[in-house]
């Protein structure tokens, strides 16, 4: 009887030994100055990557969302906030990058983004704005490609404008400073920059969009993808989860952000919030490709469904 004790004992040490607790896996989540990665930020206070099996770094990067796709097929950055038109130029050079969450989405009285110029400056429509400056945060970004747009339906030639980067934490300074004569922020910038006497508006300019188009985006490479499924699921539910915490919890994201964003509180409790939406559609993708396919962005075919990670 002993030896049978002693031979189950052994063999339950040996079934211990043999299958250890699953270490989580380490993902490295990058973000820039706009409330387009709340979810992420709610998921990695509330411990719900932690609960899914994720050791998530939540990291704010510098430079503009273009290099994201760089970024992420080097795997230097496992996922990463970015723009709609960088997916698809990404595509269009065959960089291997997919979708793997929506954030913000357009919705009636939300301005997702202004065109605001220095307060000197007699700028009231579109064609005033030929033969100026404009700050954008990145060159074929979404905000670049909806402000051509903007401009061509106002009557513009967008061809006489003049585009320059400029980081939104920086278009404050590059007002003041006259390196730029306008500026085209996002919520929460877009509140500061009015606010602070930095700029005044000239127009809501994408207020124009149809209900529910999508412009900020979570990437993953698409080799990361298919060879971790587990851990895009254990993402994707961590992050539903981050969203329904915003949704219940309305009280308490102001602070989320300032501690993420490193804005004033009162700036951000002045700022108009964003609806989100985790989930994207082939519709909201084909909305895009068809914008730069008019501007000449893109000339490939690209199947909007394939840009998604299942």
């Amino acid at each position: 009887m002993n030896r049978i004790l002693v031979a189950l004992s052994v063999a339950a040490i040996g079934v211990a030994v043999a299958s250890p607790a699953r270490a989580l896996d380490k993902v490295l989540i990058g973000y820039f100055g706009s409330d387009a990665t709340l979810a992420a930020f709610i998921a990695k206070d509330q411990g719900y990557f932690e609960a899914h099996g994720i050791d998530a770094t939540v990291q704010q990067m510098s430079g503009n969302s273009t290099a994201v796709p760089v970024a992420i097929a080097a795997d230097s950055v496992q996922v990463a906030v970015t723009s709609f038109p960088t997916l698809v130029l990404a595509a269009e050079n065959g960089i291997d990058v997919r979708i793997l969450a929506g954030t913000t989405v357009s919705s009636p009285g939300l301005h997702v983004s202004a065109l605001v110029v220095r307060p000197e400056l007699d700028v009231k429509t579109a064609k005033d704005v030929e033969g100026k400056t404009v700050g954008v945060p990145g060159i074929n970004n979404f905000i670049h490609v909806l402000m051509v747009k903007w401009l061509g339906d106002n009557g513009a030639d967008p061809a006489k404008v003049h585009f320059v980067e400029a980081p939104m934490p920086q278009m404050a300074d590059l007002l003041h400073s006259g390196q730029i004569d306008a500026a085209t922020p996002v919520e929460p910038i877009t509140t500061r920059l009015l606010g602070g006497g930095a700029g005044k508006l000239v127009s809501y300019y994408t207020d124009g969009l149809p209900v529910g188009t999508s412009a900020y985006i979570l990437l993953v490479g698409g080799a990361y993808a298919s060879a971790h499924p587990a851990t895009v699921k254990a993402l994707r539910a961590s992050l539903d989860e981050g969203l329904a915490y915003y949704r219940t919890h309305p009280e308490e994201i102001d602070v989320i952000l300032a501690k993420y964003l490193h804005f004033p509180i009162e700036i951000l409790r002045a700022s108009p919030k964003a609806q989100y939406d985790n989930q994207i559609t082939r519709d909201q993708v084909a909305f895009w490709i068809d914008a730069m396919k008019k501007q000449k962005l893109t000339s490939r075919d690209l199947d909007p469904a394939s840009l998604i990670v299942p």
